[in-house]
């Protein structure tokens, strides 16, 4: 059997394009959507590797933040008062008074009963005015924490420069001791 040229020309072109229309369905268009699907999965995979990387430098810079803070952990303790040793704060607070040619009178005021780590104290101080604000201030640089929570101060002579002055604060105590 012989076909023609003219049928020949069609045939030809038309069972190419059925030849190539079904490796299209059957080969490349799974093909294409399974390197789709791959480059979905590839992508979902960064993703998690990014959130993992961030992760992971937070968690380095949280190991870093905390032997900081557990190198400055000796330097935090040692503005409290070591229970059992409010003797030697007291004595910082009188030996303060002395150099500063004033007269302290020291009284524990009442607190906050459920509050165990503070000492509140009201320091009365009689002598010079500029000798009190010196020793307000070497009371606030002093290496214990003090919380001053009141100041009152009276003239008692204003040619000498007298006052009676009144400080009211707290100490603290470790609270992890």
């Amino acid at each position: 059997m012989k076909i023609d040229l003219k049928k020949k020309f069609i045939l030809i072109p038309s069972a190419s394009g059925a030849v190539l229309m079904l490796v299209a369905a059957f080969i490349i268009i799974p093909t294409v959507n399974e390197i789709q699907s791959i480059k979905t999965d590839i992508t979902m995979e960064r993703m998690e590797l990014e959130e993992k990387f961030r992760q992971g430098q937070l968690i380095r810079k949280v190991l870093q933040d905390f032997k900081e803070a557990k190198n400055e952990q000796k330097t935090l303790e040692a503005v409290y008062i070591e229970p059992g040793k409010e003797l030697n704060f007291i004595t910082h607070l009188e030996n303060l008074a002395l150099s500063h040619n004033l007269e302290q009178t020291l009284t524990k005021t009442a607190g906050d009963k459920n509050e165990d780590t503070r000492l509140p104290i009201e320091i009365r101080l009689e002598g010079n005015f500029i000798q009190a604000m010196r020793y307000i201030a070497d009371l606030e640089s002093m290496d214990y924490y003090f919380l001053i929570s009141d100041i009152r101060i009276l003239s008692k002579n204003t040619k000498t420069g007298e006052t009676s002055t009144s400080v009211v604060g707290s100490a603290f105590f470790n609270p992890n001791k």
